[in-house]
């Protein structure tokens, strides 16, 4: 798995650009912070800066998960 981190760049791509998916995993660091998430915070991407990503997800596991 690759590291990766978010940067204060932001683009627009095209839908056709994209190869497959992929699935980030956050960097929690020494602590998982096992609570349960509340709809008043703020959603994962917002709260991690560093990203694992899981590049060996497919269409098929994506249906089976969503």
């Amino acid at each position: 798995m690759y590291k990766v981190k978010k940067l204060d760049i932001r683009r627009v791509i095209e839908i056709d650009t994209i190869e497959r998916a992929l699935h980030l995993i956050p960097c929690f660091g020494n602590a998982t912070g096992t609570k349960m998430a509340r709809a008043d915070e703020p959603p994962v991407p917002h709260r991690y800066d560093e990203f694992y990503i899981n590049n060996h997800v497919n269409a098929d596991t994506f249906k089976t998960i969503y």
